[in-house]
């Protein structure tokens, strides 16, 4: 999580500096207002070759160097003092939004980021009672003496079965897997003898195959796609986040979206702090700057082991599932992330069968259309086993009409674990 919170922290600290300086508009827009009555009565305005390099070479540390442009100025002490004022006045209009509610919030954030922080490694290690004396038991029953086993983890359990005697031989590791799986319920997997301890994970039921496309209406994608896996805790996750507007802005706010939970929900950070972090940035963001910066987020959480799939939609379009014939949709009226002081999302969980094809879009897909036509049309009629084909085909119908935004679509194939 340290590692996680590093690589925001440089991230946060680039923007933030980009931020706090001024546009060349902004620089303009200072000059004309700081200079305005000291030039107005000056007898040499018109000639003045000081506020004319000003105009001509604006630059964005201008509260340091702009002042050193006014030395042949007959006021020149007057002007370095009105642009000292009006550099420290934007620099506070910049800095000064976020106030105590700051402070509060990363003072917050951190405890809650530290408690469930604490939870997750308390699960890890946690040891199962039941489970060691099951595993020791039913190993002595087949002819194998343990003195103890240690089975651990709350979602994706461990097992180390120290100094077993005897050995079991590779050939005769299947066996050993299936009267441990007897004896607790559910099957393990990777199992092996290293220095003399057995060891061994717990199996996932399900397995994933996963394609994704993505194509923008002009310049630079809005939209950003990610699909990364929490191996240790058994989980999948499938991630769009749909920048609002278009051009850098809606693609920043995309990928801060993607960046924060790619990077913190494998490190044991619930979606829905991770988006409070978000939304409390975009939010200061737009505050700062006065341009409203705000992303859509579309998370899906497989979880691998029991099944099930779990949906955070904040701002975002529905989703698709395909279970044999039948077509249903996924659907939540929230606001993007970002708008509002308080997250505003919806979770939607499900249990998940073999066979099952999801479908995430971006809204330029489906162009606001729920029942979408051509997309219904194309998820009824195909029997394609390729995720990824499937979602070049999606996003290549939807580029088939005249004026369309951005266009994104995953597609995962639920399969059972090989």
């Amino acid at each position: 999580i340290a590692s996680a919170l590093d690589e925001l922290a440089a991230v946060f600290t680039a923007m933030s500096d980009t931020q706090k300086r001024p546009s060349e508009i902004e620089y303009r827009a200072l000059l004309d207002e700081s200079l305005a009555a000291l030039c107005r009565d000056c007898p040499t305005a018109r000639e003045c070759t000081a506020k004319k390099r000003l105009f001509e070479e604006p630059r964005d540390a201008f509260a340091a160097d702009a002042v050193t442009e006014v030395e042949d100025c007959l006021r020149a002490e007057d002007a370095r003092e009105i642009l000292r004022k009006s550099a420290a006045r934007l620099t506070r209009e910049a800095l000064g939004v976020a106030g105590p509610e700051q402070f509060s919030f990363d003072y917050g954030i951190s405890a809650t980021l530290l408690r469930e922080l604490s939870s997750s490694l308390e699960e890890a290690y946690r040891e199962n009672v039941r489970l060691c004396d099951a595993v020791r038991r039913r190993l002595a029953d087949v002819g194998y003496a343990a003195t103890s086993a240690v089975v651990s983890g709350g979602r994706r359990k461990t097992l180390t079965v120290p100094g077993l005697t005897p050995l079991p031989p590779s050939s005769r590791l299947p066996y050993v897997g299936r009267q441990l799986e007897l004896a607790c319920g559910f099957p393990w997997e990777a199992l092996a003898v290293t220095d003399g301890d057995l060891t061994a994970v717990q199996s996932k039921t399900l397995s994933v195959t996963h394609g994704s496309c993505l194509s923008a209406k002009e310049g630079v994608c809005g939209d950003v796609i990610s699909v990364f896996s929490d191996e240790e805790n058994g989980y999948l996750y499938a991630l769009l986040d749909d920048g609002m507007g278009a051009g850098p802005e809606a693609a920043t706010a995309a990928q801060l979206g993607s960046l924060f939970l790619r990077r913190l929900l494998p490190a044991g950070v619930s979606p829905e702090t991770a988006l409070r972090m978000l939304g409390q940035f975009l939010r200061l963001g737009h505050n700062t700057r006065g341009i409203e910066v705000s992303t859509t987020v579309d998370l899906l959480s497989v979880d691998l082991m029991a099944g099930r799939a779990s949906f955070l939609k904040s701002g975002a379009a529905p989703t698709y599932v395909k279970r044999g014939k039948n077509i249903f949709y996924l659907d939540s009226k929230t606001a993007p992330v970002g708008i509002l002081k308080e997250i505003d999302a919806k979770q939607i969980e499900f249990d998940l069968r073999p066979g099952d094809l999801i479908v995430m879009v971006s809204d330029g897909i489906t162009d606001g259309e729920k029942e979408c036509a051509r997309l219904l049309e194309l998820l009824d009629r195909t029997d394609s086993e390729d995720p990824t084909r499937l979602a070049e085909d999606i996003v290549a119908r939807a580029a088939a009409a005249e004026d369309h935004d951005d266009l994104s679509a995953i597609v995962l194939r639920i399969e059972e674990a090989k």
